[in-house]
């Protein structure tokens, strides 16, 4: 019912692009007695999901830790925070502060770390740009970049990493994408011989918080809710469009947010299967929206599960709603249902379900109802794929959703949706902090086919 993980891990080990990434591993584990990492991005996803577990392993004197950023840190941060700060949303204080908290923690690290394990790279500067091109000493880099240049940030470090993690999406079209491959193909391909380039891989943030979730469904726990029979994934935020993120949201909330329910589709569905299905998008934009594009879409169509079974999918994006921030996962089946929440503070439905469907961005909470029992089936998701990698288990566990060609899926089903988009005049508007189903009900309709 779920992505043959063992399966397709076993088929693609046998492949020229796994035994490199094999090859790699084993390489930075052998060669070097501690890894060294570089984060390019040092905004809010670098702070809240990854800073936590790096720090711990530089203050184990495991890993020597190289952090990027177009400002200095002092700057980033205040932006940061008073970027938040003047959301009008509920609870966003609090998340401003802990955002400054662990921006603080950063700076106090740098101006104690006598052993320079941790460098901070301002790249407006010369001497931070220069220090920056010239680093070598990298096994792991992660984009963190906004969307547009993720790919540009890649070819950087090519000649001089060992794996590149590119969050998403994983490039701004599929062309630039199919251009970028067939450019990497060609690099490895001289690599076998030379020893030459880093391995590129494609990653989603959301199927890293599911990885811990993805082990205990493949113990049979999914099993419990009986046939797959409808999937309902849920991103809004009350916020606006946020002035930082001008960039990546000139193209569209779907561009944003789409390919995150893409990735956590994977696991339960065949992306190939939605090629031919005929999708009802529904799509509108917030009056305050700087751009032209969508700020709310609703696509509803059909998928396959891995044993064929036709299955019922929707997914809500949206900025400006009413009701706040709601991301939640509902997997409905015959017997029950799987619920994955990753909103702070927030419950789902009525009693007893508001009890305790709860969670936090990381770590999350998942749990399997059945008859009225719980399964709890979630503890952590970014820290646990980092310690996989840093911990050198990557190798025996199952990659699926780091597989490339599901990224290619997921930048062709957003070309497809773009495209319709684009093809339109204008775009119902409506208010801010209007709910869901006041937008849906003035939401413009567009069937959409992709051959």
């Amino acid at each position: 019912m779920i992505m043959p993980l063992r399966q397709e891990f076993e088929e693609l080990r046998s492949r020229r692009g796994l035994t490199l990434l094999e090859s790699a591993m084993l390489k930075c584990r052998s060669t070097n007695p501690k890894i060294g990492v570089t984060v390019v991005g040092a905004g809010d996803a670098f702070i809240n999901r990854y800073w936590p577990t790096l720090r711990k392993h530089v203050s184990n004197n495991k890993i020597v830790l190289s952090i990027a950023d177009t400002k200095g840190l002092k700057a980033l941060a205040a932006d940061k925070v008073s970027d938040l700060r003047k959301s009008e949303e509920p609870g966003m204080n609090k998340v401003a502060d802990k955002l400054q908290e662990g921006y603080d923690q950063l700076g106090r690290f740098l101006d104690m770390d006598s052993d320079k394990a941790v460098q901070y790279f301002d790249l407006s500067t010369k001497e931070g740009l220069h220090r920056y091109q010239t680093l070598h000493l990298t096994d792991f880099v992660f984009v963190l970049v906004p969307d547009h240049i993720h790919l540009q940030e890649a070819r950087k470090w090519l000649p001089r990493a060992t794996l590149v993690f590119v969050e998403k999406p994983y490039a701004s079209s599929i062309r630039e994408a199919q251009e970028f491959e067939t450019e990497y193909e060609q690099l490895q391909s001289s690599a076998a011989t030379s020893g030459g380039n880093a391995i590129v891989v494609p990653f989603d943030h959301y199927f890293a918080k599911l990885m811990p979730c993805i082990k205990i469904l493949e113990g049979g726990a999914l099993r419990q809710i009986g046939e797959l029979l409808s999937i309902d994934c849920v991103l809004t935020e009350s916020r606006l469009p946020e002035a930082h993120r001008i960039e990546t949201l000139r193209g569209g909330l779907m561009a944003d947010l789409y390919p995150h329910i893409l990735a956590v589709l994977s696991v339960f569905t065949d992306l190939e299967s939605i090629g031919h299905q005929k999708r009802n998008v529904q799509v509108a934009t917030v009056k305050a929206n700087p751009f032209p594009t969508e700020t709310y879409a609703r696509i509803e169509s059909r998928m396959r599960d891995y044993d064929g079974n036709s299955v019922n999918v929707k997914a809500t994006l949206g900025k400006g709603i009413g009701e706040g921030e709601s991301k939640h996962l509902i997997v409905k089946g015959s017997t029950g249902q799987l619920v994955i929440n990753f909103t702070p503070d927030r419950v789902l439905g009525e009693q007893p379900l508001a009890s305790w469907i709860r969670g936090s961005d990381t770590p999350l909470t998942a749990q399997a109802v059945n008859d009225g029992k719980l399964c709890d089936l979630y503890s952590s998701g970014h820290a646990e794929f980092i310690e996989i990698l840093l911990q050198g288990k990557y190798l025996d566990e199952p990659c699926g959703g780091l597989v490339r060609h599901q990224a290619e899926l997921i930048m062709k089903e957003l070309d497809a949706l773009r495209d319709g988009v684009g093809k339109m005049r204008s775009l119902a508007e409506y208010e801010p902090k209007e709910s869901v189903e006041q937008i849906a009900s003035k939401a413009t309709l567009l069937p959409i086919m992709r051959n």
